[in-house]
């Protein structure tokens, strides 16, 4: 699907009564929503996907920054990118970022935006808890699937 086929089916969605649009191909899976407040929390991802996801550096919670994988822990949630685009630690350039690693969260506290065709969609925490990785820098093309935070859930 190309960007003027997706732009055509966000201009029908704004036209039409619908709230909610998804469209899902060989190729691509496309969820569009009418107001609100950004992205709600997607399903968790098939093992496939998920095993495929590319982990880059995570900043620890001591502020040190680190490589690899940690061992499974079923108090780990893993917070994966909904969409393909650039993702963001702030609201603005130059503000604090909305958390960092360390930080205790609440279900539905913002962690990020991503960025994608002009539009800022937030990414939300599933589950109350705590930051124990962020594995993006601000800026960051993230892809389909691709892990942005894991929370330490309470």
């Amino acid at each position: 699907m190309d960007i003027a086929s997706i732009e055509k089916l966000i201009a029908a969605l704004e036209r039409s009564s619908l709230a909610y649009l998804e469209y899902q191909d060989s190729s691509i899976r496309l969820c569009l929503k009418k107001g609100g407040s950004g992205l709600e929390v997607q399903p968790p991802l098939p093992a496939s996907l998920a095993a495929s996801a590319k982990e880059p550096e995570r900043l620890k919670a001591d502020g040190g920054v680190s490589a690899g994988t940690q061992a499974q822990d079923e108090n780990i949630i893993t917070v994966v990118s909904p969409i393909v685009g650039s993702v963001y630690r702030s609201r603005e350039p130059g503000q604090e970022p909305l958390v960092s690693a360390g930080k205790k969260v609440l279900a539905g506290d913002v962690l990020g935006l991503i960025e994608a065709m002009k539009m800022f969609n937030e990414i939300k925490a599933p589950c109350a808890g705590t930051v124990s990785d962020i594995l993006f820098e601000d800026g960051d093309l993230a892809e389909f699937g691709a892990v942005l935070f894991k929370i330490h859930k309470d």
